[in-house]
């Protein structure tokens, strides 16, 4: 006779560096495993179960805004500092709304990229060259998009 059944719900696979833009939500996805739901969350900690989360990081709080493809992509709240965060998971069977909740490991997420506040001005007809762009976790091949003055480049 059987006394019920047990079911093993964790992520098994994710890729272990993630790297998200400064400012805009994004998206990390490639986590795998069983059990996987669009209910699960995940939270930005200094570690996982048992660290901590600058709220004032993040214009929408430490925890993933939403779950899609059955708990393999997680939508992350932007953040307005350059930082680097655990990415810690939370099954949605729990309660999943304090750091202890959080204790299984996905991986790290970088936020970087040009800073958001600096304005560089280049004229119609004239060359123009940035020599020096602030930022954070730039690297060859990085590309920039002209905008006109008073663009909001979140609406792009």
């Amino acid at each position: 006779s059987y006394s019920g059944i047990m079911q093993i719900k964790f992520p098994t696979y994710s890729p272990l560096r993630f790297f998200c833009g400064l400012s805009r939500p994004c998206n990390i996805s490639g986590i795998r495993g069983e059990g996987l739901s669009n209910d699960d969350r995940v939270m930005l900690l200094t570690k996982c179960g048992a660290g901590t989360a600058e709220e004032a990081t993040f214009l929408e709080g430490a925890f993933s805004v939403a779950t899609f493809h059955e708990g393999g992509t997680f939508l992350l709240p932007a953040s307005v500092q350059a930082v680097s965060y655990q990415v810690c998971w939370c099954a949605a069977e729990q309660t999943c709304a304090n750091p202890p909740d959080f204790s299984a490991t996905l991986g790290f997420v970088d936020f970087g990229g040009p800073l958001p506040d600096v304005v560089y001005r280049c004229f119609e007809w004239e060359a123009c060259e940035i020599e020096a762009l602030d930022g954070t976790s730039l690297s060859d091949g990085d590309r920039l998009l002209v905008v006109p003055d008073g663009t909001n480049c979140l609406d792009l």
